[in-house]
């Protein structure tokens, strides 16, 4: 196992629990506030190479939801949900799929199904050959501010400031693998219209990264209601734990 990760709630005779995967360039620490408004075993990932060290498997969704799956049989779950945000959707998505049976309820929060059009996909790869190369990640971090709602980075300057205190720990292998992992996924809206359990879909109507139309596509694939929230943007477990929070214990209940 490759990945590292952060585990809160934890019981050892628990044989359910909630996998989270955090947006990039986040660490796990993304679902702090969300898993300390639950009761259930609460596990949050940090990506290959950002937080978690060189990436030990190729970089597709597929791959690191296997890995998640795996830590999480090794810790002792008999059954799971997860929950995504941004590129996390992407591995959670995968999971879901991958792991039908394993996988009893997802939430997706500030993401997509869709794959990248051709022309966002090659300037991803631009942006990972120029941070190779200069080694500098101030690309990465400037990105950062918008991905909140406006109201929010004005209220919440301690918050913002942890957000980039979380990003620091990304470096140039990091942004390679993710940015590669986000760049190759693949189209998922069919495979998730085959899936028959719980679900929840969150859309911020302030997200500059995902579009209210990708968000309505998931929830009609996975048919449940999108709950759609004014406050926030793109990282709504930051934004809005209590939400997030109480979407993921209503498809814990439903699944368990």
């Amino acid at each position: 196992m490759n990945l590292k990760y952060q585990i809160w709630n934890h019981d050892t005779a628990a044989k359910t629990a909630v996998l989270a995967v955090p947006a990039f360039p986040l660490t796990g620490d993304e679902w702090e506030e969300v898993a300390k408004l639950l009761k259930m075993p609460f596990v949050a990932f940090n990506h290959p190479g950002i937080g978690s060290g060189v990436p030990g498997f190729p970089a597709t969704p597929d791959n690191y939801a296997d890995d998640a799956i795996a830590t999480a049989k090794e810790l002792g779950f008999e059954a799971v949900i997860m929950a995504g945000n941004s590129m996390g959707g992407y591995v959670s998505q995968a999971g879901a799929i991958r792991h039908s049976e394993y996988v009893r309820g997802l939430v997706l929060a500030g993401t997509k199904a869709g794959a990248d059009a051709e022309s966002v996909r090659l300037g991803r790869m631009q942006l990972i050959e120029e941070i190779w190369k200069s080694g500098s990640l101030a690309k990465v971090f400037s990105a950062l501010d918008a991905l909140v709602a406006p109201e929010f980075a004005e209220s919440n300057p301690e918050t913002m400031s942890l957000l980039h205190e979380w990003a620091a720990n990304t470096s140039p292998v990091g942004v390679r693998w993710c940015q590669n992992l986000i760049a190759n996924r693949l189209d998922r809206h069919n495979e998730l219209a085959t899936l028959r359990l719980s679900a929840a879909v969150i859309y911020g109507v302030h997200d500059s990264a995902a579009t209210l139309q990708d968000a309505q596509q998931m929830a009609q694939a996975l048919r449940t209601e999108l709950i759609t929230t004014q406050r926030s943007g793109h990282l709504i477990p930051v934004e809005e734990p209590d939400l997030v929070a109480d979407a993921i214990q209503k498809v814990y209940q439903t699944a368990f």
